[in-house]
């Protein structure tokens, strides 16, 4: 067996990350009841811009080395999140010009 070298350790991506949009994601579901309109919009906007950062970081960021990936691959993660971003930011954009409160 192969010693635990540094290059074999930094595979993959850290934990933290997951965590931690987890728990921003939690925190905002829990201010939703307590703020108005324009909060709530700007909650889901903020919730948003986490979720984004965390797709760009899960897909694409996660485990990359210099010449790692080979260009097909990466044009396919590329193409991933580019329509995870697209369909993120049309909901937040749908919610916030539609939302009025009842």
């Amino acid at each position: 067996m192969k010693p635990w070298t540094p290059p074999r350790r930094s595979r993959g991506y850290l934990q933290e990350v997951p965590i931690a949009t987890a728990i921003v994601l939690i925190a905002v579901a829990a201010l939703m009841g307590y703020v108005g309109v324009t909060g709530k919009k700007l909650l889901v906007a903020v919730d948003g811009l986490v979720l984004l950062a965390y797709f760009y970081y899960v897909i694409l960021a996660r485990g990359w080395r210099p010449g790692s990936a080979a260009p097909v691959r990466l044009m396919l993660r590329w193409m991933l999140f580019g329509a995870l971003a697209l369909l993120l930011v049309g909901g937040v954009a749908a919610f916030a010009l539609v939302y009025t409160e009842h």
